[in-house]
């Protein structure tokens, strides 16, 4: 089962929780406001196509300060 409208706030929230991050917390590094950010997560409102871009990269970004960096070859 993929992301779709209906379960994108869920998926939203969960992934915020995950990686431990407030609703302010994320809001600031996604670039958004932490209303909106939160009437994403409620279903209140869809995020627009640049807010959802922006959300994924701050998410990517602290993905990968999770990852232990690889040495090189």
């Amino acid at each position: 089962m993929g992301i779709t409208k209906d379960n994108l706030p869920k998926v939203m929230t969960a992934i915020r929780k995950a990686l431990g991050l407030s609703q302010t917390e994320m809001a600031k590094r996604a670039g958004i406001s932490r209303q909106m950010l939160s009437y994403y997560e409620t279903g209140q409102s869809v995020p627009t196509t640049h807010s959802l871009d922006s959300w994924i990269l701050a998410v990517k970004l602290e993905i990968n300060k999770l990852k232990p960096e690889t040495p090189p070859n």
